[in-house]
């Protein structure tokens, strides 16, 4: 069973991503960085995880999140809507030796939030 790290949940479309990925047979992860996100409470969770206040760009964040990521052999992590792609992609080196995730390189991510409106 692969085990999946999902980060955040914050919209109702999040329970969607959970109860689907739990159908399918994935063993669910998430660490959220507040307990009123919408699918904090969901039935579809195995592992939930409040994050510790540390700012995605420090050191301490990226050893707690390697911390996390190594002893519970995450296969891969899926972003759904915090700062962790730009965070992810700062640090793909580091972490792509320990698990997978899909996300553009660190040069696309700025582009992509100039156009939101």
């Amino acid at each position: 069973m692969s085990r999946i790290l999902l980060k955040e949940g914050h919209t109702i479309e999040a329970l969607l991503v959970l109860e689907s990925l739990k159908f399918k047979g994935y063993f669910l992860i998430v660490l959220y960085d507040l307990k009123t996100s919408y699918d904090y409470r969901s039935k579809y969770l195995d592992i939930k995880l409040v994050k510790p206040d540390l700012p995605y760009d420090s050191m301490d964040f990226l050893n707690y999140f390697l911390d996390l990521v190594i002893p519970n052999s995450i296969d891969i992590i899926i972003q759904q809507y915090d700062p962790s792609p730009e965070y992810i992609t700062k640090n793909k080196d580091k972490l792509q030796k320990y698990t997978r995730f899909v996300i553009p390189q660190h040069t696309i991510i700025p582009k992509e939030s100039e156009k939101i409106i």
